[in-house]
């Protein structure tokens, strides 16, 4: 502990010793002849104030705070040592004065203390909360809390208000009665993970799983943004104009939310606009009416396994399977070495199982021949393709 803690620890005793000092030398130099009591009471105060302040220290600082890790709120210990201190004067008084009553002056003063009660009606309601909220801890010193509309980060917690530091620097105080009139929502207890979401709308005629896809791309090597649990995208919203999906992202720390949302919509953006996806909200006024480009030819897009994501071209006879001579290479066990085939016909495109030990199926249903038809899924394995047929069968 440094000097100058221990100083400020020691302030209220220095003050009470210089004090006594000063009246002692009125009485005695003849300046305040009838201060001798006051003197008398104030250094037979001096020892236990000094006594009680060294052990608050140790208790407070020592003990709780170096040896136990246990961060109070500075109310606690300030409302503590404030108790001890008029304890300690009503004890001493006492003893100086053992044949004092205080009944006439309780019943002297009642018409005083109503008044007082009255005036006092805030400070006491703020004093009270401030003891509540010690005492139940909603949050803690460092938080990242949501009081009403304020979000921020607690800076101090004293016996009149909190304050709160937003994210724009600002210092919010609140005081502690309004606190008990408004929910309190702690972003850092019990966990500081958080759920950050960004709504985004595009076209109808897109399929989901490509744009879910799309989103959920974005959202790989974000600084701050978690792995597990997984980004993960959903169809949210169908509007007259357009489908809103919804990417769900956890980031480690509430704090870091705003800036992580931020760099998803940049990513979106960029990726909407190289994938010419329209980017779009329901009630769009302005809006580009330009047909998306056709595909022109057909092809399958991977929604599992290793492949996941890609989109592979078919423009010929294709052979899926474990074997590396395979168009389409698989690596899982349950994939054989020339699994199921892709052909075309006059028909359109028809998928074959090369008699495989696990078997193919196209929309859950086991094949050994099926014609595709467009936005079949068709499952090797672990694996799953979606067939899309393009500008023609």
């Amino acid at each position: 502990m440094t000097p100058a803690l221990l100083l400020r620890h020691l302030a209220v005793p220095i003050a009470w010793a210089a004090l006594s000092a000063a009246l002692s030398f009125a009485s005695a130099t003849g300046l305040a002849p009838g201060l001798q009591p006051i003197v008398h009471w104030l250094w037979a105060c001096l020892p236990w104030i000094v006594l009680m302040r060294v052990a608050a220290l140790y208790l407070f600082d020592v003990h709780l705070r170096t040896s136990r890790n246990i961060e109070l709120p500075a109310l606690v210990p300030s409302l503590v040592i404030a108790l001890a201190y008029g304890a300690i004067g009503f004890a001493v008084f006492r003893v100086q004065h053992p044949t004092f009553s205080v009944l006439p002056l309780l019943a002297t003063s009642a018409i005083t203390s109503v008044v007082l009660g009255f005036a006092l009606q805030p400070v006491l309601a703020n004093l009270f909360a401030g003891v509540a909220v010690s005492l139940d801890q909603p949050f803690r010193l460092n938080d990242h809390v949501r009081i009403g509309a304020t979000e921020g980060r607690v800076t101090a917690i004293n016996w009149h208000s909190t304050h709160l530091r937003t994210s724009e620097n600002d210092e919010v105080i609140i005081a502690n009665a309004k606190l008990t009139e408004q929910p309190i929502v702690n972003l850092y207890y019990p966990n500081p993970m958080h759920l950050t979401r960004v709504r985004v709308g595009t076209d109808l005629d897109r399929p989901p799983y490509r744009v879910r896809q799309v989103l959920v791309d974005c959202a790989a090597n974000i600084p701050g943004l978690l792995d597990k649990p997984s980004p993960d995208a959903a169809l949210v919203e169908f509007a007259p104009d357009c489908a809103v999906y919804e990417l769900r992202c956890w980031v480690e720390d509430a704090a870091e939310s705003g800036g992580v949302a931020n760099e998803l919509r940049t990513r979106i953006w960029d990726a909407f606009h190289r994938q010419q996806f329209r980017l779009t909200f329901p009630g769009s006024i302005l809006r580009d009416t330009t047909p998306a480009t056709l595909r022109v030819g057909a092809q399958l897009f991977a929604t599992s396994g290793p492949l996941r994501g890609h989109t592979l071209s078919l423009t010929g006879t294709t052979t899926i399977g474990r074997t590396e001579g395979c168009a389409i290479h698989l690596t899982a066990h349950e994939a054989s070495g020339e699994h199921a085939r892709l052909e075309r016909d006059g028909a359109g495109w028809c998928l074959i199982d090369l008699n495989s030990k696990y078997g193919t199926t196209v929309n859950g249903a086991a094949i050994t021949r099926h014609l595709l038809a467009d936005l079949d899924r068709i499952t090797i394995a672990d694996s799953t393709f979606v067939f899309e047929a393009g500008d023609g069968r």
